[in-house]
């Protein structure tokens, strides 16, 4: 059951948004913990089932394991001494949308079976293993949702993708409210990522990339399953959770997403430009100053306390990337991977999407502001 709760004004689209509630299906049981088998039911996905990401290659699958990082002498990589990649799960069909709680535990997707997983870390006193956690199936169905991030309430925003919306997820009973739904009478392309201002005059407010990577689930979408909007863009939903505007829209195909734990400076990528621009995050919400940052077009992307990015492809060559926060490249982590983020206790696990699988490697540095 639905019911509409109030009218979006749209700024320079002259349209309005639908948004209404709705109540979300209970989570499955828990899955078995990583270290006795598989994350969760897995299998190959289906023929294009990731609509688009098929030319993107690799994604780690074939690469073997263990697998030994390259020797970095740059004082400044952040991998800790002598740290190695370790499994937390496998077996999924596409895992992307990684994201942390208030305590460190990670969600994220595995977009092709419906599903958001969650990996709880162990927090006891007595564990001495970074690693150790307990996998389980958080929620199906999901609207197969994509990209993810927290809130400062502690809800979970998910970029719903089957019917391309945005989802306001409660954690503790999985009922869900519906942000976004149509912008002009018709659907967004297709919102791939999000993050959440934590800081500032738009503390709360949410910055949204909308592409469009097709789907095949997108078989009874009003005009088809092409592009919906006038264009590929980032759109800013101010605190109000009320006013969407578009911020930048002169991207090819706008995906990864991060900005800095004051609120100020916001990262964007262009997949097909391979290219990540820098942006000031003005008063009002809108973006200007904008600088080239690195050349690289990026999946899901995180930042950690010394204001160093990481920006993620699935090709196992080039990996996940880590820049510092002057635009240098400092290295790279050669697992193919869709979506990053830091968790655990300490928030000093860089938590990895590489499509069938999950992985944790543990870091000097830890992540900072929603992830």
């Amino acid at each position: 059951m639905k019911r509409v709760l109030s009218a979006i004004a749209i700024c320079s689209l002259a349209a309005a948004l639908t948004v209404a509630q709705a109540a979300a299906p209970a989570g499955a049981p828990p899955a078995s913990n990583p270290a006795a088998g598989p994350g969760g039911p897995g299998g190959p996905g289906g023929p294009g089932g990731r609509g688009g990401r098929g030319g993107r290659g690799g994604f780690g699958g074939a690469q073997q394991w263990p697998l030994t990082l390259p020797a970095n002498s740059d004082p400044a990589w952040p991998v800790a001494d002598g740290a190695q990649p370790v499994r937390l799960g496998e077996g999924y069909k596409f895992t992307e949308g990684a994201t942390c709680d208030k305590n460190g535990d990670i969600y994220f997707v595995d977009q092709n079976s419906n599903r958001i997983h969650k990996f709880t870390f162990d927090k006891t006193p007595a564990n001495k293993d970074p690693m150790k956690g307990e996998m389980s199936i958080f929620m199906e169905p999901t609207n197969y949702s994509n990209g993810m991030c927290f809130d400062n309430d502690g809800f979970l925003i998910a970029c719903a993708d089957e019917k391309n919306e945005l989802w306001k997820i409660n954690v503790a009973d999985k009922s869900h409210t519906l942000l976004l739904g149509e912008v002009g009478g018709k659907p967004l392309n297709g919102p791939n990522d999000v993050w959440v201002v934590p800081a500032g005059p738009n503390k709360g407010g949410m910055y949204i990339t909308d592409p469009l990577f097709q789907r095949n689930w997108w078989t009874n979408r009003p005009g088809g399953s092409g592009q919906q909007q006038p264009g590929r863009y980032v759109y800013f939903l101010k605190p109000d959770l009320k006013t969407l505007i578009p911020v930048i829209t002169d991207y090819q195909q706008p995906n990864g997403i991060i900005g800095t734990p004051d609120g100020k400076t916001l990262y964007v990528a262009d997949f097909n430009g391979n290219v990540t621009n820098k942006y000031t995050i003005k008063d009002d919400g809108t973006l200007a100053d904008k600088k080239f940052f690195c050349a690289a077009g990026s999946d899901g992307m995180t930042i950690d306390s010394a204001g160093n990015i990481y920006t993620t492809i699935g090709q196992p060559n080039v990996g996940v990337q880590i820049w510092d926060k002057d635009g240098k490249k400092l290295g790279s982590i050669p697992i193919g991977s869709a979506n990053i983020c830091f968790g655990g206790k300490d928030r000093n696990i860089l938590f990895i999407n590489s499509s069938t699988f999950v992985t944790g490697l543990l870091m000097k540095t830890h992540g900072v502001g929603p992830q």
